[in-house]
């Protein structure tokens, strides 16, 4: 199996057209005249050396025994002691593997345990802020890290396993490559790598621990197994980082029964009982005018070792005519961990019906990806994810079109852990799914007339973009992401929306997953405050109002590589979803998204802290449900939301430093001689099972000074329906007053606990004769916490009483 082919010796250039060359969601094709080498962040172009198995043999230590000499089974070492087996870095490599154990991880670097958690236990790994000793060297980009020869894996192929592991700032991927060897390599030659093979490539997250992998691979000539680190370029490359490996296995190729290369047989695939005919197996098509030439991997690479099925629509085959290949009974998907099915196709000629994956559990059967039609002689990928709460199977289906002319091919069928986009958007039509490299799949900004943002979301190219210089689904220049509008200045507030096309409700959740990217390239001199995005979910209720619901909130993160977003979408009506980007005070920055895609079920919320529960509000738009209960009649007096032209002392908003965006109320006109007593409340919060305690978070600020002006926080129970709330049923849970804050109107944070085990409206009561208080970012978690500051602590206040109180009585 074959996934991609280098067109340079140059390792690290592979990056680029590794990724060009994997044809993914809406990735244009490549024009037939477009040299490689132009794909190439570096066309120039150097030779490695590759040690021979003699030399490699040789280093090894001879106390070494726990595997066989030239074996690619490798430990990395136990009990303290490391080895690289018969492992080997390229001698005229800059950049180096080592072995090692977590025992020297601060020392030296790498992980703190091995694979089988163990503190001496070895691995190999690569130090990602190693810097290159001779920048003229061949490879000055990239470790590589070379198994013993093997000689050639038979049609089955070898299944590879392994365990990563990566961390760090510098990190940016684990890459393995399969390296045919030659004789003029053996005899000494300079290794020529224009026929190396990726067969497999990390995801650019932080893994942090390890993260069990494997691979079919396939080779019909002598070759060694390559583990390629690449650590980022730019002025992060200076922080620490590590790419680690461990517990390298090589068994038969059966053992990777989801993967099948269809090079001997069909593997774990079989031919459905259902259907009109059967998929046949071939290496190329009889017919010129349909069909593939060669199966996809010989068409990459060259060659003629490999085989694919088909359907032959030829006689006695009719339009409308079904095959169906059957993957085998399949484990149902963990919440938050779906499967990502890929396979090549070759749709070639007039004739050409439709092409479908569907997901079977029992007899409920869905279609998943569909296309129809020619689509070009030449061998693409598709993909699709899939989720499924019980047991389920895969089918293929193809279906024979109007004439002989349509052989339907496939090749290269693999089913491995995380998301994917649907690919090409054409075969998802009931998806939202968008890699952008083609264009917005129907997601879209708001016309101006209709004054719901500002700026707009971008579809621009890494190399256009100031961050990230990448997009994330083929981690190239040249491929495409939608990033938010920036002017210099930019004026912080501003926001755009990324509406997607309306979507059916569904009595299902689904699972919105997708790419996000924040970073303040030049922070402002109070902080980093770069911006945020929000996802929103907008659907009008039974009385055909129109609601914004927030589903995920993420402000000010930073991350100089792509982040990974989840949330759940559980909407009964029709909806559209919102991706909300909003600047913040940051002299310069980037936001920007990439790959949204969508699947069957609920998920957990990714990262956590992006979790959104009825009562958060930072005010930024309005008061998110939380309303003015105060019983006072003057009009006047009531907590309002902060706008340019109105607002207290000039204090900005804390969420991001903008200069609208919280609430406040000022009681400074009012010529009463008590406090005003001034009440916000929020919507009434239902108990959530297992979870008693809720964690009331919030930033405050007093803009009064007077002893009398106080900021409370009450717990007050929910009435039965058509009754009113009896005060005597609340409980004030945090106090404090304006005169125990210090004189510098600032922000400052706080927090309570509450008893939610049943149904409680929380209340920020705010007391004042001048000025008064300001409040923002208010967050309810469903955890516990304690009194912040310390001094709000009613009790504390109470236990202070009584000492002033048995002092007075002494004197």
């Amino acid at each position: 199996m074959v996934l991609w082919r280098p067109a340079s010796h140059r390792p690290a250039a592979l990056l680029a057209l590794a990724a060009l060359l994997a044809v993914t969601a809406h990735a244009a094709p490549l024009e037939e005249d477009i040299s490689l080498d132009e794909l190439l962040s570096s066309p120039q172009q150097s030779a490695l050396p590759v040690q021979t198995r003699i030399e490699r043999q040789a280093e090894r230590r001879p106390d070494d025994d726990e595997e066989q000499p030239g074996s690619p089974d490798c430990a990395f070492g136990s009990g303290g002691r490391d080895s690289l087996c018969d492992y080997s870095n390229p001698n005229m490599s800059v950049l180096m593997w080592r072995s090692s154990t977590g025992a020297g991880a601060n020392w030296v670097g790498g992980p703190p345990e091995d694979a089988d958690n163990a503190k001496d236990g070895g691995y190999a790994f690569f130090e990602t802020s190693s810097m290159p000793t001779d920048e003229d060297g061949a490879n000055t980009e990239s470790a590589m890290l070379y198994s013993p020869e093997m000689p050639s894996t038979g049609a089955a192929g070898k299944c590879l396993k392994f365990q990563y592991s990566k961390a760090g700032l510098s990190v940016d991927r684990l890459r393995v490559l399969l390296h045919p060897v030659s004789d003029d390599e053996r005899d000494g030659s300079t290794a020529d790598h224009r026929d190396d093979i990726v067969i497999w490539e990390s995801d650019s997250v932080d893994d942090q621990g390890w993260t069990p992998t494997e691979k079919l691979i396939t080779s019909s000539r002598d070759h060694t197994i390559v583990f390629e680190a690449i650590p980022l370029k730019g002025e992060n490359r200076n922080y620490r980082g590590y790419i680690a490996i461990d517990s390298v296995r090589l068994t038969e190729g059966s053992d990777c029964a989801d993967e099948c290369t269809f090079n001997a047989d069909t593997c774990t695939w079989t031919q459905s009982d259902g259907d009109d005919f059967q998929w046949t197996s071939a290496r190329g098509t009889t017919n010129p005018k349909t069909g593939p030439m060669r199966d996809h991997g010989s068409s990459v690479i060259g060659g003629t070792a490999g085989g694919y099925v088909y359907i032959d629509a030829s006689h006695p085959r009719r339009p409308g005519d079904k095959a169906r290949l059957l993957s085998r009974q399949l484990p149902a998907t963990q919440s938050s961990e779906p499967m990502c099915f890929r396979f090549w196709t070759h749709m070639h000629g007039s004739g050409i019906g439709a092409l479908r994956v569907l997901r079977m559990v029992g007899d409920d059967e869905k279609v998943l990806w569909t296309l129809s039609g020619p689509s070009g002689n030449r061998w693409y990928q598709g993909q699709v994810p899939v989720t499924a709460s019980e047991q389920y199977k895969i089918a293929i289906e193809a279906e024979v079109g109007v004439d002989d002319l349509g052989d339907i091919a496939i090749d290269d069928v693999s089913l491995t852990p995380g998301v994917c986009p649907s690919a090409p958007q054409a075969a998802a039509p009931d998806s939202s799914d968008c890699t952008f490299e083609v264009d917005e799949c129907g997601w879209m900004n708001p016309g101006r007339r209709e004054g719901l943002d500002r700026i707009d979301w971008r579809r621009i190219t890494g190399r256009d973009a100031l961050a990230p210089r990448t997009d994330h689904t083929l981690r190239s220049e040249r491929g495409y992401l939608l990033q938010l509008t920036y002017s210099d200045p930019q004026r912080p507030g501003e926001f755009a929306w990324l509406m997607s096309p309306t979507m059916e409700g569904s009595e299902r959740p689904h699972c919105l997953t997708f790419r996000y990217y924040m970073d303040a390239t030049i922070p402002s001199t109070s902080g980093s405050q770069v911006g945020s995005i929000r996802v929103l979910a907008q659907y009008r209720d039974e009385d055909d109002d129109l609601m914004t619901k927030p589903l995920w909130s993420v402000r000010n993160s930073q991350n100089v590589r792509w982040s990974y977003g989840q949330t759940t979408v559980d909407i009964r009506q029709k909806h559209k979803i919102i991706f909300e980007g909003m600047w913040g005070r940051s002299a310069k920055g980037a936001i920007a998204l990439d790959d949204i895609t969508f699947v069957d079920g609920a998920c957990d919320q990714e990262p956590e802290y992006s979790m959104v529960t009825e009562g958060d509000c930072d005010f930024t738009r309005d008061s998110c449900g939380w309303r003015n209960s105060t019983t006072d009649s003057d009009e006047q007096q009531r907590w309002r939301l902060a706008t340019e032209d109105r607002k207290p002392r000039k204090l900005e908003d804390h969420t991001l430093h903008t200069s609208e965006g919280y609430t406040y109320f000022d009681a400074f006109n009012t010529n009463k001689k008590d406090a005003v007593k001034l009440r916000l409340t929020s919507p009434p919060l239902q108990p959530v099972d297992s979870e008693r305690l809720l964690c009331v978070s919030f930033w405050y600020a007093s803009l009064s000074r007077s002893a009398t002006a106080t900021l409370s926080v009450v717990s007050q129970p929910v009435p039965a329906e058509g009754q009113e709330v009896n005060p005597d049923d609340e409980q004030t849970l945090w106090t404090l007053g304006a005169e125990e804050v210090d004189e510098e109107v600032t922000w400052r944070h706080g927090e309570v606990q509450m008893d939610a085990s049943r149904p409680l409206r929380v209340v920020f009561e705010g007391r004042a004769t001048d000025f008064g208080f300001a409040l923002d970012d208010i967050s309810l978690r469903r955890a516990a916490c304690r009194i912040r500051p310390a001094e709000a602590d009613p009790s504390r206040r109470d236990e202070d009483d009584d000492e002033d109180n048995t002092v007075r009585q002494e004197v």
